[in-house]
């Protein structure tokens, strides 16, 4: 799944450059026997220079019991400013 997908030009004399991502819940939501269903569990988040060539990963953990979005999904891109 592309959370977003933007393309960040970077300072080749720079050796870092910031990134932040926001990113809901909402949006690791399955859908799953007829429901849209947020699990907990760990979710890897990783940045590619393509689909062969990963760069960075990072996993985050959600916790808690499972959430059910009874309205069904409505967040599927976060905006980044």
């Amino acid at each position: 799944m592309i959370i977003s997908q933007k393309e960040v030009l970077i300072d080749t004399t720079v050796q870092e450059k910031n990134i932040t991502f926001k990113v809901s819940p909402e949006q690791l939501v399955q859908y799953n026997e007829g429901q849209w269903i947020i699990e907990p569990g760990s979710y890897e988040f990783m940045i590619a220079a393509s689909s062969t060539d990963t760069r960075l990963r990072e996993t985050i953990e959600i916790k808690g019991d499972a959430r059910i979005l009874e309205n069904g999904r409505s967040i599927f891109f976060s905006l980044n400013d």
